[in-house]
């Protein structure tokens, strides 16, 4: 998981994720959401089966830092690793 603070707009351009009664509060004022990044998920059989998902009823989120857990989907997010890779871990 990646921790999230940043506003959410819907189709219409409305925040969905104030929780606050200010229009627009501080970022680290917005209650903390979880960026699932995919990069692992542990569970039993019988979830997968039973409940047809990955997470459970009960998860432990560990967070992580989005440098060394960043999801490559697309050509550009593979460029970005690759520049990541670089800066931080070639020797």
């Amino acid at each position: 998981m990646i921790e999230f603070k940043n506003f959410l707009l819907n189709a219409q351009a409305k925040v969905v994720n104030n929780t606050t009664s200010l229009p627009w509060p501080r970022t680290q004022d917005l209650e903390t959401l979880y960026e699932i990044n995919h990069v692992m998920f542990m569970t039993s059989r019988e979830v997968y089966e039973n409940q047809k998902n990955r997470i459970g009823n009960n998860p432990f989120l560990y967070v992580m830092n989005k440098v060394k857990s960043y999801d490559i989907d697309w050509e550009d997010d593979f460029k970005i690793a690759e520049m990541i890779y670089e800066k931080h871990y070639r020797l």
